[in-house]
């Protein structure tokens, strides 16, 4: 339960924030489903042109991006793994 909605910075409501916090919420129940563990802040998500986008950091094993891949590519939303430096 919250407090108050999130503002913009004229004052306004806006449910952006709720619906990326909800969109990570989604992203660790798929993956925890999956049976890969995955900490909520290693997942970003943000709006990026008006679309929900997810970044997934610090995951760096083949096999198990091979596991996401099969569990977030049936989803509408745009996703990718951060790029690691090399």
């Amino acid at each position: 339960m919250l407090d108050a909605l999130p503002l913009t910075d004229v004052g306004k409501a806006t449910k952006v924030p709720l619906r990326m916090n909800a969109l990570r919420d989604a992203v660790l129940a798929e993956l925890a489903a999956a049976g890969i563990r995955v900490d909520a802040g290693d997942i970003v998500c943000a709006s990026v042109g008006g679309r929900p986008h997810v970044t997934l950091l610090h995951l760096a094993d083949a096999a198990g991006r091979g596991h996401i891949m099969e569990r977030l590519n049936r989803y509408s939303y745009d996703w990718e793994f951060a790029v690691s430096p090399e």
